[in-house]
């Protein structure tokens, strides 16, 4: 999600910049499909029997699972639905909300190729 924020910031540097411009929908493109792909892979850990999930392996130099244990250590069952709206968890509605993203990117994408209307009248 943050990402996501990062690559919006890039194009609104400069809207009128068909680098910048280009950088921030690739990149909301690209998070967007990655967030989709991750809440994918969650919403697999909950539904399958024999999904495993790995915990998280911190780099020796930055050991933040010791450091910050509440936040960064990951202990419990990863199949476990803590939370739920209309009976859909949390990585349901991420996969929702991620190719609602995709869609609308998908549109401004296309956008991009239609020439706009002159303002003259």
């Amino acid at each position: 999600m943050m990402l996501l924020f990062v690559s919006a910031l890039v194009g609104l540097i400069a809207p009128h910049n068909i680098i910048f411009r280009w950088a921030g929908l690739l990149g909301w493109g690209a998070m967007a499909y990655k967030g989709m792909t991750l809440a994918m892979e969650h919403v697999h850990y909950q539904t399958s029997l024999f999904a495993i999930c790995e915990p998280l392996y911190f780099p020796e130099w930055l050991p933040l699972n010791q450091w910050l244990p509440n936040i960064f250590s990951a202990p419990g069952d990863c199949s476990e639905v803590v939370w739920s709206l209309f009976d859909i968890s949390m990585p349901q509605w991420l996969v929702y909300i991620f190719a609602a993203y995709l869609i609308v990117w998908g549109l401004v994408v296309i956008s991009q190729f239609v020439p706009a209307k002159s303002q003259n009248r």
